[in-house]
This record gives structure tokens, C-alpha cells and sequence, in this order.
């Protein structure tokens, strides 16, 4: 008998935040490793999710890359990473259409451009 892994691996997990701050890709990716499905819940968490997913794999590429790369070259390669993360049946949060996703990696890009 083995006293290592989950006690109860039927076991519904539900861990619920409330006014605290999360770096949601490293909770997803501590999450997932543990075998949990990371589900937001709520519109803002989600979008805060999914910007902070999209900005970690943004974050991938070199500067020079990045700069030469249109908004919907990356939202593309975004795709292409979180249809691989399913096919190896990974947690990940749903996909918006390519549109979208080069909205956002527009706007991620000026607030990073204001920023720094």
C-alpha cells in the first residue's frame, strides 16, 4: 500500500480565491502538473487568465522577434501552442477567434510598451 498521490482521486477539488492576488499561468501550470483542471469561473478571471497565459508565451520570444511580428502571426503561433496543449490533453482555457486574440496581443503590447 502506497501513501503517495491522492487520497481520494475521485475527489471533486474546488479551490476558490477571493481577494487575493494569483499569477494565474503559474496556478494553472502548478494546477495542471497536479493533474487539475483550472476552470476561472467568472468572465474577469477568465480574461485575466487568458492575458496572462497569452503575455507568458508572448514572453517566449526574443525582443527582436517579437517586435518584427504582426499581432496576428502571434495570435496564430498562440493558437497553434493551446491546440497542442490539448492534443496532449493538458489543461487550457477555451480559445476567442484569431481576431480577437490579435486584439488582445495588440493591446498587451502597448501596455508593455507603456510600461517599460
Amino acid at each position: 500500500m502506497s501513501f503517495y498521490g491522492p487520497v481520494a482521486p475521485n475527489l471533486d477539488l474546488q479551490i476558490k480565491f477571493s481577494a487575493v492576488r494569483v499569477s494565474w499561468p503559474d496556478l494553472s501550470r502548478a494546477l495542471d502538473s497536479a493533474g487539475y483542471v483550472v476552470d476561472a469561473g467568472n468572465q474577469t478571471a477568465s480574461r485575466l487568465a487568458y492575458d496572462g497565459e497569452l503575455t507568458a508565451f508572448m514572453r517566449r520570444f526574443k525582443p527582436d522577434t517579437l517586435a518584427n511580428a504582426s499581432d496576428e502571426e502571434i495570435a496564430r503561433r498562440f493558437m497553434d501552442y493551446v491546440k497542442g496543449r490539448v492534443a496532449q490533453n493538458k489543461s487550457t482555457l477555451a480559445l476567442p477567434q484569431l481576431r480577437h486574440i490579435a486584439n488582445r496581443v495588440a493591446k498587451l503590447r502597448n501596455t508593455s510598451a507603456a510600461a517599460g
